[in-house]
């Protein structure tokens, strides 16, 4: 183990509930359900929740259940949030007790793809049509069934409606297993062995700033943050950018326009990194700790236009932090705490952009309840230190 998550794991005993949750339950076929004893806080992929948006004043955020494994689902259709303010919706799971966070991507209006890794390491899928999801409501399809799949959420971009690509890192290997939908099939094929990018050992992130483009981010087994990319005929190799990053915590990526990616992850200070292609060179900046508190997950960052980012980070007190880039410089950290009874965040968190001078961020509570914060132009509600609850029981995450 790293010696920042060491020291880490170490500040937080005092404080904090904790325990285990060993990758080895790929090979072991563990339940995977979870108690709530087991791990609140430690530094990891933590990426228990995603959200996306495919419209106007459309969202929807995925969480897994904490004590049955089973994808849970939350939607505000414009108007309400569904199923109810307090129920989440249950997506049901492969089956052989899945315990990987679900990833989601939204490639056309009405049109939801989800993700997961199950407990004996096979890739997994089910989509939302504007009507029904398929293949049922509880049903998931294989996706990829030989490659024995690390337990972390799956990266997925979309450069437009016919088109998704997903990579998950292989268990026990460094190597990036990739499929992806060319708008007929999955390809490659169930029985055929997948395409694989070794040289890698963190789950990646992947961002899409045009057709026929494809930009993925993960970190090295020493510990260079790297950058393979598809360029319309060819992969390249993967490249390294920066030193000093460690493959617990899984980088992310965000675009505002063609031949522009930005990516941030956090680095063996517990700092947050900035590196940014600007089209003709790589640039990196040092954003430092939230308030002196080292980042321990991966960050969410959203953009609604150019020249915009917003930034939402966890920190080892169980904190958000908030930072953003508009007008041309940078914000301060802000403080985003979970207020009721001095409560804490235990998940990394998700945040979704539908619109123009709008954020929308989750994230898991130590009550392993769904909290939702908003910013609608003027002012967050329900307010800049308060937090809406919408649900639970929600698990952290991918913890180590």
């Amino acid at each position: 183990m790293a010696p920042f998550i060491t020291a880490t794991i170490q500040l937080l005993l005092g404080s904090l509930r904790t325990g285990t949750r060993p990758h080895e339950s790929v090979e072991q076929d563990l339940a995977c359900h979870r108690t709530h004893e087991e791990t609140i806080l430690s530094p990891s992929t933590g990426r228990g929740l995603s959200a996306v948006s495919w419209g106007f004043n459309r969202m929807d955020v995925f969480g897994e259940d904490l004590e049955t494994g089973s994808i849970r689902h939350k939607y505000w259709d414009g108007y309400q949030w569904g199923p109810s303010v307090q129920a989440l919706e249950d997506l049901g799971g492969p089956s052989n007790a899945p315990c990987g966070s679900p990833g989601a991507v939204s490639r056309n209006e009405s049109l939801i793809d989800i993700f997961r890794v199950n407990s004996d390491g096979a890739l997994t899928h089910k989509f939302y049509d504007g009507t029904a999801w398929k293949p049922s409501e509880m049903d998931w399809d294989i996706l990829i069934d030989n490659a024995k799949l690390d337990l972390d959420k799956p990266a997925i971009c979309s450069w437009g409606p016919d088109r998704m690509d997903v990579f998950a890192q292989q268990d026990g290997s460094n190597c990036l297993v990739h499929t992806y939908y060319d708008g007929t099939t999955w390809k490659p094929g169930e029985d055929d062995d997948p395409e694989t990018f070794c040289g890698v050992e963190s789950g990646a992130a992947a961002v899409s700033w045009g057709p026929n483009r494809i930009d993925v981010f993960a970190v090295t087994p020493d510990s260079n943050l790297a950058h393979l990319y598809w360029d319309g005929s060819k992969w390249s190799d993967w490249e390294n950018l920066i030193g000093g990053f460690f493959a617990d915590i899984a980088p992310a990526a965000v675009t505002w326009s063609s031949n522009r990616f930005d990516v941030f992850a956090v680095n063996m200070s517990g700092n947050l990194i900035h590196v940014y292609w600007d089209g003709s060179q790589y640039r990196n900046e040092d954003f430092g700790t939230g308030n002196g508190e080292s980042f321990v997950g991966t960050p969410s960052v959203t953009t609604w236009g150019v020249g915009r980012f917003d930034i939402v980070a966890l920190a080892e007190d169980g904190q958000y932090y908030y930072k953003y880039y508009g007008g041309g410089n940078w914000s301060p950290w802000y403080p985003k705490g979970f207020p009721p009874e001095n409560g804490l965040f235990v998940s990394s968190p998700a945040s979704v952009s539908w619109g123009e001078n709008r954020l929308d961020i989750w994230g898991v509570t130590d009550l392993y309840e769904l909290a939702h914060q908003t910013w609608y132009g003027s002012g967050w509600y329900p307010g800049s230190d308060t937090w809406e609850t919408l649900g639970g029981s929600l698990s952290p995450g991918d913890l180590l």
